[in-house]
């Protein structure tokens, strides 16, 4: 039997039939409850909001070392990540450097497999080949200290920016860009890698403005956010404040860009997205279950710089081919994926009942390990730590949390690391394979620490009348974006609900009309056992658009079983 769960408010908690629509009180309850004090700058952020990129401790020195790269006539090399906010990073400058008229410049994005992450051995050798004058790292170089050091041992200057913790006794020296630095009073330190790209091209544009570079005011970064919107969706950093006032901007570009003609060739990756993906909206969930993992199935299967190739400028048949290249990476993904996840879930049943989960298994894919710790942290709410063997004999790893600190974690397991990285909710460690019940045992003792074990049946946000389930409600949740961290999507409950048999859709799926115009969907359901009766439903609220009709679907995420 599944186990029970309530709503976080039940309907009188937060609905009074004589104090006008349920919709208009929904807002304001689920603002209160995320801490939105003004309506205005929640939901109509302005671009006059955006802080002064030279309040980014070396931001603006950082630019300037750009700016004398290109007078002098240097090559500059971007040094990228190979997940989303990497890519998208990565793009960026690409875009950047060619809108002002920069091209002595080239792109790398490392290998998972054969180079690791950032500056690696094989990455630093890679890179002093090619001969730059400056490297630039965006979202990674914060613990890659000694890596730097060698690269400026050689004569090439570089340039760090990311948005990662710091790791003592690994930060770089020299001129780094990264709103977590201690000594950086930056209003926003929670940007994505590819909104600390955005702030560092706003300060190239402003030191050349003020050089009277331009007779205009110079290239319209506006249009740029789409890269910006893309990256700080998929990378799963809070959205408040700065991350939402760019991403909010961002999908706007996005829906514009979809419309209007392409002057470069930069839209013909969402023009092609719209043909190809059914229909593609720009908003939050698309970019973060479709687009997201489709553009991560580059570096996960074979190499991120397929990626970075279906975001660049190109012509529409070029983009077409890219994304038909990346849609059967994510095809074997999904494949490869979904036997990998099912031997994880049998080897996490064992430690039912520990405050952490470390799993390990050498078959493992390397490049699914983080999706598959997400999966973990789905069913069994704690701190999950997924290990696979790499090319070298080494234990890597990918950690999800949904309430632990991972950060604090796995500094307390250092000893036991090679090295280690992240954010609290998702992080990544290198060890031997000699030391991995040592780390079992103070992953779960810090686990313990830092993720205190949780009695909270709550599933979902709000109970609701199925009558309550309107294109008002909708629009209200709609209104809310972009969720993410601090703003997540709201969940709805229906205490008791009587269903029938459902419909099969796709041999996968499960369907129930409850009403014209509104249907409850279970994704992947078809293994799951459904009898005719009552259930209570915890959901999300979604709008369904399929030939020029537009539907509401209840996408059931937790129910359980009343009879």
């Amino acid at each position: 039997m599944r186990p029970d769960f309530v709503a976080k408010f039940a309907l009188n908690d937060w609905f009074n039939p004589d104090l006008g629509p349920a919709a208009q009180q929904f807002t304001q309850f689920w603002l209160k409850q995320i801490g939105v004090a003004g309506d205005e700058a929640f939901f109509s952020p302005k671009l006059n909001q955006i802080p002064d990129p030279f309040t980014l401790k070396d931001l603006k020195a950082g630019a300037q070392l750009i700016i004398d790269c290109m007078d002098r006539g240097g090559r500059l090399l971007i040094l990228g990540d190979y997940d989303v906010d990497g890519v998208t990073a990565t793009a960026l400058l690409i875009r950047f450097f060619n809108k002002i008229g920069f091209q002595n410049f080239l792109s790398v994005i490392p290998n998972r497999f054969t180079e690791g992450y950032g500056l690696t051995e094989a990455v630093i050798a890679r890179v002093a080949g090619l001969k730059p004058d400056l490297v630039v790292t965006v979202d990674n170089g914060i613990a890659a200290g000694p890596e730097v050091a060698q690269l400026k041992a050689v004569g090439i200057e570089v340039l760090v920016t990311d948005h990662h913790l710091l790791i003592p006794g690994r930060e770089p020296q020299g001129l780094v860009i990264n709103p977590k630095q201690p000594d950086c009073h930056f209003s926003e330190p929670d940007l994505s890698g590819v909104g600390v790209a955005f702030m560092l091209i706003l300060g190239v544009r402003r030191l050349l403005r003020e050089r009277g570079r331009w007779s205009d005011q110079g290239p319209n970064l506006l249009e740029d956010l789409d890269l910006v919107a893309i990256g700080t969706v998929a990378d799963q950093v809070p959205m408040k404040g700065l991350n939402r006032l760019l991403t909010r901007h961002g999908l706007e570009q996005m829906n514009r860009r979809l419309v209007e003609a392409d002057r470069d060739g930069s839209s013909a990756y969402l023009k092609v997205l719209w043909g190809g993906m059914g229909d593609f909206i720009p908003e939050t969930e698309a970019i973060a279950f479709r687009l997201g993992p489709l553009l991560n199935a580059a570096g996960r299967m074979e190499d991120a710089g397929l990626a970075l190739d279906f975001l660049k400028p190109q012509p529409l048949a070029q983009a077409d081919l890219a994304l038909t290249r990346l849609e059967a990476l994510n095809k074997e993904r999904r494949r490869v994926q979904n036997k990998s996840a099912k031997k994880a879930v049998k080897l996490a049943e064992l430690q039912v009942g520990r405050p952490g989960i470390v799993v390990y298994d050498p078959e493992f894919h390397i490049g699914l390990i983080g999706i598959i710790a997400s999966r973990l942290v789905e069913q069994f709410e704690v701190p999950v730590m997924v290990l696979s063997k790499d090319s070298q004999g080494m234990l890597k790893g990918s950690a999800r949390s949904a309430g632990g600190d991972l950060a604090l974690i796995l500094k307390d397991c250092d000893l036991e690391l090679v090295t280690w990285g992240g954010h609290a909710q998702a992080a990544g460690c290198l060890l031997s394979p000699a030391r991995l019940e040592a780390f079992k045992e103070l992953f779960w003792q810090s686990a313990r620490q830092h993720h205190p074990a949780q009695a909270n049946k709550t599933k979902a946000d709000f109970e609701l009348s199925l009558e309550m389930v309107n294109h008002e409600l909708m629009d209200a949740v709609k209104a809310l974006e972009p969720f993410g961290q601090g703003n997540r999507k709201p969940r709805f409950m229906l205490s008791q609900l009587r269903l029938a048999n459902p419909f099969l859709m796709a041999n996968k799926h499960l369907k129930w009309a409850l009403r014209p115009g509104v249907e409850l969907i279970r994704w992947n359901g078809a293994d799951e056992t459904w009898p005719q009766g009552n259930y209570r439903l915890a959901y999300s609220l979604n709008q369904n658009r399929y030939r020029g009709q537009v539907s509401l679907q209840l996408v059931i995420e937790n129910f359980l079983s009343l009879d």
